[in-house]
């Protein structure tokens, strides 16, 4: 289950961020509005890396992955509603949910795969987890950004993938199993 959940994440999310730039470049006015909000969405990023092991011993693996994913997809889904008019604050404000979107999710994945693996294979779960989720996942993501952004729109790419995220939460809730919580694994 975890395999699938993960496989689908990367191509949601690769979708996603193979044209956010394309789609950015429809709704901001200038390249340095675009390279500010690049610049800068990841700050939040910075406290959650940082007090990871917190975050996991508090709320657990599976709740931070599920954070994240409700993250991530709301700010997919505000961008699916800027246009060229919208204030540049707004698209600021909503894009600095990357950060702790893709921090809370990334702890708890590494974190989950860790809990799974035997001891002595951690490396190699996570190197088919990575697999999973950048190889085939990155190239389908690719395609499917492609057809819907043909089809109907940047921004309606942006939506999809953002509800897609959250759809995603309900999968890994129902469908993932797993031990969630355990001893420390040194992260």
């Amino acid at each position: 289950g975890f395999l699938i959940f993960i496989f689908l994440n990367g191509v949601v999310s690769n979708a996603a961020a193979n044209y956010t730039g394309y789609f950015f470049d429809d709704v901001m006015k200038t390249p340095l509005e675009i390279g500010l909000i690049f610049g800068t969405w990841t700050l939040f990023e910075i406290p959650v890396m940082k007090f990871s092991r917190a975050l996991i011993d508090t709320f657990g693996n599976a709740r931070l992955i599920m954070l994240g994913l409700l993250f991530n997809g709301l700010r997919l889904i505000l961008f699916s509603f800027f246009t060229l008019e919208t204030p540049y604050l707004w698209k600021l404000t909503a894009s600095l949910l990357q950060g702790p979107g893709f921090g809370l999710t990334h702890i708890g994945i590494i974190d989950f795969v860790d809990r799974q693996a035997h001891p002595d294979m951690r490396a190699t779960y996570m190197n088919i987890m990575n697999v999973a989720r950048m190889s085939l996942a990155s190239a389908l993501g690719g395609i499917m950004g492609s057809w819907m952004i043909a089809q109907r729109g940047s921004a309606f790419l942006m939506q999809f993938c953002g509800f897609g995220l959250i759809a995603l939460i309900f999968f890994f809730a129902f469908l993932v199993r797993g031990q969630r919580r355990q001893e420390k694994t040194g992260l």
